[in-house]
């Protein structure tokens, strides 16, 4: 480096205004041209010290003229380049013998390095224009007092004239960003509108105007960038709220478009955390409703982001703490921070584990009661503005509407559905009920039929005893068949109301499967098929009524028989299935369909009418085997691999404890005996028909009769005749069976009578009035004659 005495003495020769400096932290003056020296006020006692002691800045403006001299020299020292910079105002200090004030200067800079060998900066040369003072102070005035930010940058992107606005709406200190690089202070930048357009403009020298969101900051810009002689021109504005409004305007709109297409009421609740999630920019967002009488949030469906896991589901409204109070009393709930406000400090760390360093709960009340919450979680620390919570509110209450009506419209259509299938099922029931009225005349014709004409070759048979017993056999027969299929549709109607009486003891299915298929022989001999019965070798005890047991395995060959083309096989097969006996009736016959076999126990319901209508039946069968096994506590179901398949029927029963000394009664073992005790018995029905028929069979079993037509000739013969016994029809004329029975028992020596109640109703509720009215027994017509027999026998006690 040369001597600085003669640099000097060189440098003040030179025209221009210039200085050098040493590339060092203090930027130590070595030179200064003599123009330089005039326009600073200075002399050569500026030569060796620092440059920013000999020129400070005006204490009574913002010391933006040193800070972006610093920066552009330092860029020098690190590029090694030439360093232009854009117009800066930098005061200078007047001479003591002027007063010493400061003078406002405008200067337009150029820093120049000189480079050693080794490529270091050796030298600065700091070479300066003044500006015109009188045009600059004029612009800066200007651009002080307007309401928008304005900023300079040259073409390497480096900050120079800043106005305060600017520094206002950037939130920056003053003059902090003088000299520095835009993209550095602001990196967010690159990709978006704002660096397209200001590319634009420097490249083309072409003015663009602009709204963008910096997401950095989450603001709206309004923006016009001009080209300027050393780079461009800023002219900006944060319309952040201006934006907000808008996209909430448009926000709402397209929320009501989402609602009004919403299918029910949990996608209601959905689109409206989705859009306020979306335009928010949040974490988590839910609309719950309340449920008091559980105390209970619901939230069916939550809005969450990519990064977030739902929490939809239940949430105590305890949970809300002294928050619920508020939401009660409708009021907002605004978190900018969990960590900083004392209601959440302490569960700080638990809402931020559910994304929610900031919140908003909206209350949503009708009537001043609490019905919904709506909720915007967000991670990070969030001043929440009032038009972002007059947002969140309007979305919540038009989210409200939309998930009562939705909720409405489903109660309509689920009422409207409930109203066709009961219509359809009305219908069905309607088209079954006459089918099956007509198919009971027919099958009560059936056995009347022959009856009939049995009758009648009785009259013509004379003394032809042979021929009397056929018909007798005839008429018994079909009897027997009438008797079924009545005493059928009673036990369904029993069941249906829970009004059968079961007689449950320790049942072996072996003995009852054995009657089943005596039971069904005839049946099945009649279309020629074959019974097989598997039973195991040990007994499967149940408990259960061993009458109805019998009466489902039956029903169930009857069925199989029927069923069943002709020369088919049938089997019965027992089994052990746990703690269960399985009872299992097979055939190979018509099969079912996979679709008709949850149907095939409904009520009337016959899977082939066309072959019922052939092989006869009421279809009440199987609907009286499935609720007379899940009376006792099983299950039955029918199994079929399609038709022409066969098919196969499985009643599941629970099987009886253990018992040492229990043994299981065998359905069958009873043995009725003829009475050898003649007895008076009195019958009063006013069927004269049904009356004298009893009336005959009685004599010839030995006893002595008497035949009444209503309850007062009863009372009335039974003065003289003193019954043992009064049978009596409960509904009769003048004086119903009830009546009679009273007075009967209310006479001299009525406590020792036998009286027993004739009926066609057998509910519990008739047995009882019955008890009630003095019968020793309610028997249901047709009466079984072996058993009155035995009635007779066993309980009346003659005097």
């Amino acid at each position: 480096m040369p001597d600085l005495t003669d640099l000097q003495r060189l440098l003040r020769v030179t025209p221009g205004m210039f200085v050098l400096l040493r590339p060092d932290a203090s930027f130590t003056i070595l030179g200064a041209s003599e123009d330089y020296l005039r326009n600073s006020h200075s002399d050569e006692s500026i030569l060796g010290r620092p440059l920013f002691d000999v020129f400070p800045d005006n204490p009574s403006t913002d010391p933006v003229g040193s800070r972006t001299l610093r920066a552009s020299l330092e860029r020098v020292i690190a590029t090694g380049e030439p360093d232009r910079m854009p117009v800066v105002r930098y005061d200078v200090r007047q001479p003591a013998s002027k007063g010493g004030a400061f003078e406002e200067r405008y200067w337009s800079p150029l820093n120049v390095p000189v480079l050693a060998d080794d490529g270091s900066v050796e030298v600065i040369v700091h070479r300066v224009e003044e500006a015109t003072v009188t045009s600059n102070r004029s612009a800066v005035e200007i651009l002080e007092s307007i309401t928008e930010g304005f900023f300079t940058l040259d073409r390497r992107w480096c900050f120079g004239y800043v106005n305060a606005e600017a520094h206002r709406i950037l939130g920056v200190e003053q003059g902090s960003l003088a000299g520095r690089v835009l993209w550095e202070v602001y990196p967010g930048l690159e990709g978006t509108p704002f660096w397209d357009n200001y590319h634009r403009t420097m490249d083309t020298r072409i003015k663009t105007s602009f709204t963008a969101y910096y997401a950095n900051q989450a603001r709206w810009y309004e923006v016009t960038v001009f080209p300027a002689h050393e780079g461009v021109s800023v002219y900006f504005r944060n319309v952040s709220d201006r934006k907000a409004q808008e996209i909430q305007r448009e926000a709402l709109s397209d929320l009501s478009q989402r609602l009004g297409n919403a299918s029910d009421a949990t996608e209601a609740g959905y689109r409206g955390a989705e859009v306020l999630g979306t335009v928010l920019d949040a974490s988590r967002v839910g609309y719950g409703t309340v449920d008091h009488d559980s105390g209970n949030l619901f939230v069916d469906r939550d809005w969450i982001r990519a990064d977030v896991q739902s929490l939809a589901g239940v949430t105590p409204l305890l949970a809300y703490g002294t928050f619920i109070d508020s939401l009660r009393r409708g009021e907002f709930i605004a978190i900018p921070d969990v960590r900083l406000d004392p209601r959440t400090a302490a569960a700080a760390g638990a809402l931020e584990a559910r994304h929610a360093r900031s919140f908003v709960n909206v209350p949503v009340l009708e009537q001043g009661r609490l019905v919904a919450v709506l909720f915007v979680n967000d991670d990070k620390v969030r001043d929440w503005t009032a038009d972002e919570l007059r947002f969140i509110q309007e979305a919540a209450a038009r989210t409200r509407s939309a998930v009562e009506r939705s909720s409405s419209e489903a109660v309509l259509r689920a009422s409207e559905e409930r109203y066709r299938r009961l219509s359809e099922e009305l219908s069905d029931a309607g088209r079954m009920k006459d089918e099956f009225l007509a198919t009971l005349a027919h099958e009560l014709r059936n056995p009347l039929a022959p009856i009939r004409n049995a009758l009648r070759i009785q009259s013509l048979a004379g003394n032809d005893a042979a021929m009397i017993a056929r018909t007798r056999e005839l008429m018994e027969r079909q009897v027997v068949q009438m008797v079924r299929l009545i005493d059928d549709l009673l036990d369904v109607s029993r069941l249906s109301r829970g009004l059968i009486d079961l007689k449950m003891e320790r049942l072996s299915l072996a003995s009852a499967v054995g009657l089943a298929a005596e039971a069904s022989r005839p049946a099945i001999e009649a279309a020629s098929h074959e019974l097989a019965l598997n039973l195991p070798g040990e007994d499967l005890v149940v408990s259960a009524d061993p009458v109805r047991i019998v009466q489902v395995i039956t029903n169930l060959l009857n069925n199989a028989a029927k069923f069943t083309p002709a020369r088919g096989r049938l089997s019965v097969s027992l089994e052990r299935g746990g703690d269960f006996a399985l009872i299992r009736v097979r055939d190979n016959g018509i099969g079912l369909r996979a679709d008709k076999l949850e149907h095939v126990f409904n009520m009337f319901e016959q899977v082939d009418r066309s072959y019922a209508q052939v092989t006869g039946g009421l279809g009440i069968g199987l609907t009286l085997v499935k609720r007379l096994v899940e009376a006792q506590g099983g299950k039955v179901h029918a199994e079929s691999a399609g038709l022409g398949m066969g098919s196969e029927f499985i009643v599941c029963l629970p099987l009886a404890p253990a018992h040492e000394d229990a043994s299981a009664r065998k359905p069958g073992d009873e043995r009725i005996g003829k009475t050898t005790d003649p007895r008076r018995i009195l019958i009063a029905d006013d069927n004269e028909d049904a009356a004298t028929s009893l009336a005959l069979f009685l004599e010839m079993a030995g006893h002595e009769t008497r035949v009444a037509s209503d309850g007062a000739q009863a009372i009335a013969i039974a003065q003289t005749f003193m019954p043992h016994v009064a049978v009596l029809d409960i509904a009769m004329p003048i004086l119903d069976g009830l009546d009679a029975a009273r007075a009967l028992r209310a006479a001299p020596g009525g406590q020792e009578l036998l009286v027993l109640a004739l009926s066609g109703f057998g509910h519990e509720a008739d047995k009882r009035r019955s008890v009630e009215a003095g019968f020793d027994e309610h028997l249901v017509k047709p009466v079984d004659l072996g058993a009155l027999e035995k009635i007779v026998g066993a309980k009346s006690r003659p005097k």
